[in-house]
């Protein structure tokens, strides 16, 4: 079938603009992964991108070669896309919050909790280990890493977050190019 002008240039540029979030969302999975040694950093967010290439590629291709049956994959793709673009905002949101929190290499021990409103019992000092306090410091996560480690996992995490966001959108109008470009088109 034919495809319009308009429609392959919008799905190369679709494409294209996945393959270049995939391959940066990828770099900060890397970089999270590099500092942290934990299960959490093999489940790095930031490699879940990977999946973006697939509906990048299809839609480079569908565009090149101009072909509605491409564009019907990549329009697959896109949709399950959008799903995992918002799981994976979800869970880079909330790790990024935890990380985000009053985090330190030493802490203090309360009697009975951890606000200062109790008698502090001893403060204690974790060599490679941060502690990150959230929700008025009532929950504690520990990492096996240094606070300096996890400053830079944040910000990648929170690049990631704000790449899942793109991909999310990116992948919406990618689903809304190849809707117009296989049921519309001209026969």
């Amino acid at each position: 079938m034919a495809m319009s002008n308009g429609i392959r240039v919008g799905s190369i540029t679709i494409g294209c603009s996945l393959l270049v979030l995939t391959f940066l969302s990828m770099i900060c999975g890397i970089v999270a992964m590099s500092k942290m040694s934990t299960p959490v950093a093999r489940a790095s967010i930031g490699l879940w991108g990977l999946y973006f290439a697939i509906p990048g590629v299809f839609s480079v291709l569908a565009g090149y070669k101009k072909q509605s049956t491409l564009l019907a994959v990549a329009l697959g793709t896109h949709v399950l896309g959008i799903v995992l673009a918002i799981v994976g905002l979800y869970f880079g949101a909330s790790f990024w919050a935890i990380l985000a929190s009053n985090c330190a290499d030493s802490y203090d021990l309360y009697d009975g909790d951890y606000r200062p409103s109790y008698r502090r019992i001893r403060t204690v000092k974790r060599d490679g280990y941060c502690s990150c306090f959230y929700h008025d410091d009532m929950y504690e996560y520990t990492y096996p890493a240094s606070c300096s480690d996890l400053k830079t996992v944040r910000e990648a995490t929170g690049a990631v977050t704000i790449f899942f966001a793109l991909f999310a959108i990116v992948t919406l109008v990618g689903s809304i190019y190849g809707c117009i470009g296989t049921c519309c088109a001209r026969r």
